[in-house]
Protein backbone atom coordinates (compact mmCIF):
# COMPACT_ATOMS: atom_id res chain seq x y z
CA UNK A 1 0.00 0.00 0.00
CA UNK A 2 3.33 2.38 0.41
CA UNK A 3 4.09 2.32 -3.39
CA UNK A 4 -0.03 3.25 -3.94
CA UNK A 5 0.06 6.20 -1.32
CA UNK A 6 2.68 8.23 -3.28
CA UNK A 7 0.62 9.90 -5.33
CA UNK A 8 -1.17 10.93 -2.23
CA UNK A 9 1.57 12.35 -0.71
CA UNK A 10 2.40 14.87 -4.09
CA UNK A 11 -1.15 16.14 -3.68
CA UNK A 12 -0.97 16.57 0.23
CA UNK A 13 1.80 19.06 -0.33
CA UNK A 14 -0.30 20.99 -2.45
CA UNK A 15 -3.02 21.79 0.15
CA UNK A 16 0.00 22.44 2.91
CA UNK A 17 1.93 24.98 0.72
CA UNK A 18 -0.91 27.08 -0.34
CA UNK A 19 -2.36 26.89 2.94
CA UNK A 20 1.33 28.15 4.49
CA UNK A 21 2.54 29.75 2.00
CA UNK A 22 5.28 27.16 1.33
CA UNK A 23 7.87 27.04 -1.48
CA UNK A 24 7.57 24.42 -3.27
CA UNK A 25 5.98 22.18 -5.86
CA UNK A 26 2.48 22.82 -4.50
CA UNK A 27 2.54 25.97 -4.32
CA UNK A 28 4.33 26.36 -8.30
CA UNK A 29 1.35 24.17 -9.23
CA UNK A 30 -1.46 26.76 -7.66
CA UNK A 31 0.29 29.82 -8.95
CA UNK A 32 0.80 28.31 -11.96
CA UNK A 33 -3.07 27.27 -12.47
CA UNK A 34 -4.10 30.69 -10.58
CA UNK A 35 -2.10 32.40 -13.87
CA UNK A 36 -2.57 30.01 -16.70
CA UNK A 37 0.73 29.16 -17.32
CA UNK A 38 0.15 25.72 -18.80
CA UNK A 39 3.62 24.51 -19.30
CA UNK A 40 4.18 24.28 -15.76
CA UNK A 41 0.83 22.59 -14.97
CA UNK A 42 1.74 19.76 -17.52
CA UNK A 43 5.21 19.47 -16.12
CA UNK A 44 4.31 18.77 -12.90
CA UNK A 45 1.47 16.40 -13.78
CA UNK A 46 3.44 14.42 -15.48
CA UNK A 47 6.03 14.26 -12.42
CA UNK A 48 2.60 13.20 -10.21
CA UNK A 49 1.78 10.82 -12.76
CA UNK A 50 4.97 9.21 -13.26
CA UNK A 51 5.47 9.11 -9.48
CA UNK A 52 2.05 6.98 -9.43
CA UNK A 53 3.20 4.58 -12.30
CA UNK A 54 6.73 3.96 -10.27
CA UNK A 55 4.84 3.51 -7.25
CA UNK A 56 2.29 1.11 -8.98
CA UNK A 57 5.36 -0.86 -10.55
CA UNK A 58 6.87 -1.10 -6.87
CA UNK A 59 4.09 -2.05 -5.52
CA UNK A 60 3.32 -4.86 -7.86
CA UNK A 61 7.08 -6.37 -7.75
CA UNK A 62 7.19 -5.84 -3.96
CA UNK A 63 3.93 -7.56 -4.02
CA UNK A 64 5.50 -10.57 -6.27
CA UNK A 65 8.69 -10.62 -3.93
CA UNK A 66 7.03 -11.33 -0.65
CA UNK A 67 4.33 -13.61 -1.28
CA UNK A 68 5.35 -16.51 -2.12
CA UNK A 69 2.14 -18.02 -3.25
CA UNK A 70 2.27 -15.24 -6.51
CA UNK A 71 4.80 -16.03 -9.26
CA UNK A 72 5.01 -14.00 -12.40
CA UNK A 73 5.89 -16.67 -15.35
Amino acid sequence: MIGLTLPYTVSGSLIVEALFNFPGAGLLFWNAAQTRDFMVLLGIVLVISLATIVGNLLADLAYGLLDPRVRYR
